[in-house]
């Protein structure tokens, strides 16, 4: 495995409560998005984690099922998930709201054999899992020298980098829109034009 950034055992990573103090971070990668025509020309900040286990490392722990196979809940295992532990004092005033507004109560938003509209609890891990297996690969080391690393004869590469940094890799790697490629002098080796396209992203209010 070939991983940025350092191990992931600062507190904040372990504790869920933590999460908004890895933002723009030294754990994180504190990218920007272009200026978006839909944010009045904003850019738009994008938290992604530089550590062991990527931004799975510093995410809310909120776990959801995605598809209808995994409807069914299972026991035991390496991954715990339960209801959060605590509710903030507007938690049930929040939900009498929603009960009072004619919003459905959904009591299990992993349940896909019904409609997922509702107010009601995420479930989340109360505790991340990262097992790292291999070596860790820094471009720029001491020495001043890049070093490359080669695919073994029969091998193959998994790349999941997430959606920003894996269609960097590729672009970098001369997979891409060929256009877009040769403007940034990097030899084309397959032209494909949607990579780094149609990216979507949910972006929080704030002050």
């Amino acid at each position: 495995m070939l991983e940025a950034g350092g191990v992931n055992e600062a507190k904040e990573v372990r504790t869920p409560v933590g999460l908004p103090k890895l933002f723009k971070s030294a754990l994180d990668w504190n990218l920007y998005s272009t200026p978006q025509h839909a944010a009045n020309k904003r850019s738009i900040y994008l938290a992604r984690g530089k550590l062991l286990g990527g931004s799975s490392a510093t995410n809310a722990t909120l776990y959801h099922r995605g598809s209808i196979e995994d409807g069914v809940h299972g026991t035991g295992g390496l991954m715990r998930v339960e209801n959060p532990r605590y509710n903030n004092p507007l938690h049930e005033v929040f939900f009498q709201a929603a009960k009072q507004a004619g919003i459905p109560e959904n009591d299990n938003f992993n349940d896909w054999r019904r409609s997922q509209v509702g107010y009601g609890e995420f479930q989340v891990t109360q505790s991340r899992v990262a097992v790292s297996r291999g070596v860790t690969f820094q471009l720029n080391c001491q020495d001043g020298n890049k070093h490359s690393a080669e695919l073994a004869p029969g091998g193959e590469v998994v790349l999941c980098a997430g959606s920003i940094h894996s269609p960097q890799i590729l672009q970098l790697s001369g997979i891409g829109p060929q256009g877009q490629l040769r403007e940034k002098g990097i030899p084309v080796v397959v032209d494909l034009p949607g990579v780094g396209k149609n990216m979507q992203v949910c972006s929080l209010p704030s002050k």
